[in-house]
């Protein structure tokens, strides 16, 4: 017995270690990018106050361009670098966090490794910590989907009031950072529901409810901050007509089954503007001549979202080509910040893919085998928790990576980062659970020197 105990201790400790060690060269490892400039954009002043702010920044009921945790974190800050430092911070401590929750959630040294030396190498690559030096929500709406995934991770693993106090308050914050978001909270939501009525414990069923709550509350500020954005905004547009806006030059123009529909519907004529000709104008040129043709703005507010909902659902066919034609900008990332090179290509190709690599298809294939470990994986076995958590991760990053493709016509790259983040994660999760329950499934050797006696 004192033997066994001893060396147990000594596991623990080597493991404590390890796991410092590992920590420790994380932060070494994204430290590299301390120096980089902030880089700023023409929508930037929407976020933090600058010479061409002329409207209030912070506001719980809408009365702002931008939803409220991103401006009200700028604030704390005075300055630009300050800004991005703080992001930085953030960002580092949430994939520690992650680390940490993954690796307690386990029970086997080997499925530990697996699931931290993932997490801490995703988060450790330029196209996830480039966002961090750029003065938009990307760094702190990922860095709070990151935390909502450890949460889940604890919450699943030992469901506790603790655990879901801190699950409940990081989805709130995650909305109140980027309302956007909202179609993967609603997914996570409902899972917890489920998960709370099987249970039987129905102060579990507060996580979900708060959850639904914020996106109720997101959902009705974004309705009413048009005109707020439309002060602060580069293109002088509101939040609606400016979505509307690419959505028409990027998609719309050039896809004549769309422009016929968009018309049939009411969609005004206006010159140079909704014409398939005017899809090869330049983006900045457009946008000055959307921003003159007052009716076509006035329906564009009333109407141009419930009109590219209606026509994606009527034409299936012209949809699937627009995510066909955006697939590639999904799955290969983005880097902002022109600083950053792309160095450790070997990860960045492992995630973003490369030439000869297609990142989504090596998705699917994860998944898939992540399924068929599901499959073997019965409740309270090794593994099934961050199973089933990887999956719900999956599905509710994959609803919103669609939800933000469809409505962010222009940047999709950039519109879908937190849930393109947690969607990489997933096969991350779902390999440490299968190793996890095959280790435990695996035949062991008795220690050497023990014996019965």
């Amino acid at each position: 017995m004192a033997i066994g105990g001893g060396r147990q201790g000594d596991g623990e400790r080597r493991g404590r270690l390890t796991g410092l060690i590992a920590a420790v060269g994380f932060v070494l490892w994204r430290a590299r990018s301390i120096g980089t400039r902030p880089v700023v954009f023409p929508d930037s002043s929407s976020y933090r106050h600058s010479a061409a702010s002329h409207t209030a920044l912070v506001s719980l009921v809408g009365h702002a361009p931008r939803d409220v945790l991103v401006p009200a974190f700028f604030a704390l800050l005075g300055s630009d670098q300050a800004r991005v430092y703080g992001q930085w911070a953030v960002s580092t401590l949430s994939w520690l966090v992650l680390a940490y929750a993954l690796a307690v959630s386990l029970r086997s040294v080997p499925a530990r490794v697996v699931g931290v030396a993932g997490v801490l190498a995703l988060g450790g690559v330029p196209q996830t910590w480039n966002w961090d030096f750029t003065l938009l929500s990307e760094s702190l709406s990922t860095s709070l989907a990151v935390l909502v995934l450890a949460a889940a991770l604890r919450t699943a693993a030992a469901p506790s009031r603790w655990h879901e106090v801190s699950l409940g308050t990081v989805l709130v914050l995650w909305v109140a950072a980027r309302v956007d978001v909202g179609p993967a909270v609603l997914v996570a939501a409902v899972a917890l529901g489920v998960l709370a009525a099987r249970r039987r414990q129905w102060s579990a069923a507060m996580v979900p409810a708060v959850a639904l709550l914020a996106v109720a509350w997101g959902g009705w500020t974004t309705t009413r901050l048009d005109a707020s954005f439309q002060k602060a905004s580069s293109t002088g547009l509101s939040y609606s007509q400016e979505l509307f806006a690419y959505e028409l030059h990027e998609r719309v123009l050039t896809t004549p089954a769309a422009l016929a529909y968009f018309r049939s519907h009411g969609m005004p004529a206006c010159p140079g503007v909704t014409t398939s000709a005017a899809a090869a104008t330049a983006s900045r040129l457009f946008f000055a001549r959307f921003r003159h043709c007052r009716p076509l703005r006035g329906w564009a507010t009333k109407s141009g979202r419930s009109t590219l909902l209606s026509f994606v659902v009527s034409h299936p066919p012209d949809y699937l080509r627009w995510l066909s034609h955006d697939t590639g900008r999904l799955a290969t990332g983005a880097i902002y910040v022109p600083e950053v090179r792309s160095d450790w290509r070997v990860l960045s190709t492992l995630f973003y893919g490369g030439r000869w690599l297609s990142p989504l298809a090596d998705l699917a294939v994860l998944l898939a085998a992540g399924l068929l470990a599901a499959l073997a994986v019965r409740p309270r076995q090794p593994g099934a928790a961050v199973t089933v958590t990887a999956l719900v991760n999956a599905v509710a990053a994959l609803v919103g990576l669609l939800a933000g493709q469809l409505l962010s016509a222009g940047e999709v790259e950039r519109s879908t980062v937190p849930e393109g983040t947690l969607l990489r994660l997933a096969p991350i999760l779902l390999v440490a659970a299968a190793v996890d329950h095959l280790r435990a499934h695996s035949p062991r050797r008795s220690p050497r020197g023990h014996s019965d006696c």
